[in-house]
This record gives C-alpha cells, structure tokens and sequence, in this order.
C-alpha cells in the first residue's frame, strides 16, 4: 500500500520513519527501507515494512506487512501483504502523525515518539 507525506522534504525521511517508530532496516534499489513490528517492538514478524522515497515534493512509503513462514520464506508475491487491515491501519496512522511529525522533524526536531503512538 502506498501512502503518501506531501510537502516534505525527502532529507527528513529518515528521521520522519524513526519518529513513526521505525527502525532502519537496508537500502534497496536507492531508497530507504524500514521496519516496525506490527505486535509488540520484540517480535521478528510480522513486521510492517517501508520502503521510503522522494516523491513530488514530499515522501512516498511503500508499505506492506512481511511475515516469514516455518521454512524461513517470506511473503512479498502475495496481495494480501500490502492490502490488508493491519497495513490499512498502519497507513492511516502514519497519515494522522503527519501533522504532528512535519513540526517536530523539520521546525524544531526532538528525536523521540509520539506517547499515543503505540497501540
């Protein structure tokens, strides 16, 4: 699921995803790539991962939940991956932070999270 931050600069991206409560996985392909567990910080999966990039003035998350079966294989040829609840949910609370998040990375940066932001 893509989920869209207009009119942010792509130099705050990573600060931005550490304020979301993600933590810097790898680079793939030239963009950023995050990850936060999805049920509680200590579990590998599922996890919500992000892939972030400049886009129009602001920054695109490319979000799906990853999840690993018995046998070490992951998820990602499957639709339900990007199109479920959980990844509906998470998406909406990135965009509902966006506010809140623009003044504190960009205005006057403070490097912790937001107290409602667990569940």
């Amino acid at each position: 699921m893509k989920c869209f931050l207009s009119d942010f600069p792509a130099a705050g991206a990573f600060e931005l995803m550490r304020w979301f409560g993600y933590t810097e996985h790898r680079e793939e392909d030239g963009r950023l790539s995050f990850v936060r567990s999805s049920i509680v910080s200590e579990a590998r999966f599922p996890r919500f991962h992000a892939s972030v990039s400049a886009h129009d003035g602001g920054v695109q998350v490319n979000l799906h939940l990853d999840q690993e079966d018995s046998q070490g294989h992951d998820n990602h040829e499957f639709v339900w991956a990007y199109h479920n609840l959980l990844v509906l949910e998470e998406s909406q609370r990135l965009q509902s932070l966006m506010e809140k998040a623009r003044h504190q990375v960009i205005v006057s940066p403070v490097f912790s999270t937001p107290k409602d932001q667990k569940k």
